[in-house]
């Protein structure tokens, strides 16, 4: 923790466990409150998922992947798993073409992006109010989220609480851990972030990772 506060506010005993044993709290300079973020997935309304693909311009008689991009210091070239994942759309690998919905990470606003704009049957999306470097997210921004996960057949991302917010939706959500065309070593490869406490719980409760390209499209299958 960069700026140590007096008191943490954690989604669960795990984390305060974590903030006891590991940053040194004190357990009554802890407390459990649940995820804030999460409640939205239990108001409101849920556009119906014809309505949400309809706007892009999406037939929704067929099935769509979603994928969930991480920020550049996760893996700084993502846009290679997502143009091989439309490569293997536009191959057949899923049967006829499937259409593919990008959802940009708020805090991301790489160039590499632009080079996979306007290909037909492939959106690329900012979240509202992101500037690419921070996310002032208001309920309607997470209610959109909410909805882009709902609209989608699967979901993939890189060790991210989409995953968890995907499981809400009971959407099928799996992992990426491989690191596109590129072989780096372990310290600096997507490989690394499943070791973390934090996250390595995650494919240890069932969700998949997808270690190479063709685990990706198998998984997505």
């Amino acid at each position: 923790i960069a700026v140590r506060p007096d008191a943490l506010t954690v989604w669960n005993e795990d984390m305060r466990h974590e903030a006891v044993a590991t940053h040194g709290y004190r357990p009554e300079r802890v407390a459990v409150t649940g995820v804030p973020p999460f409640d939205h997935w239990a108001t409101g309304a849920r556009m119906p998922r014809a309505e949400f693909l309809a706007k892009y311009g999406l037939d929704p008689a067929k099935k769509v992947i979603m994928y969930m991009t991480a920020a550049a210091r996760i893996l700084p070239n993502e846009h290679e798993v997502v143009a091989h994942l439309i490569e293997a759309s536009k191959a057949g690998a899923f049967g006829e073409f499937v259409p593919i919905f990008v959802r940009i990470h708020p805090r991301e606003d790489r160039p590499e992006w632009k080079r996979l704009m306007n290909i037909p049957g492939v959106i690329i999306e900012k979240p509202p109010h992101s500037t690419g470097t921070d996310w002032d997210a208001n309920l309607g921004d997470l209610e959109h989220l909410r909805n882009t996960l709902n609209a989608g057949d699967v979901s993939m991302n890189v060790v991210s609480t989409v995953t968890v917010e995907a499981c809400i939706a009971d959407r099928p959500v799996f992992n990426i851990g491989y690191d596109g065309d590129r072989n780096p070593p372990e310290k600096d490869s997507a490989r690394r972030h499943y070791r973390f406490t934090h996250y390595k719980r995650v494919p240890e409760c069932g969700i998949p990772v997808a270690w190479s390209r063709q685990e990706m499209i198998d998984l997505v299958k």
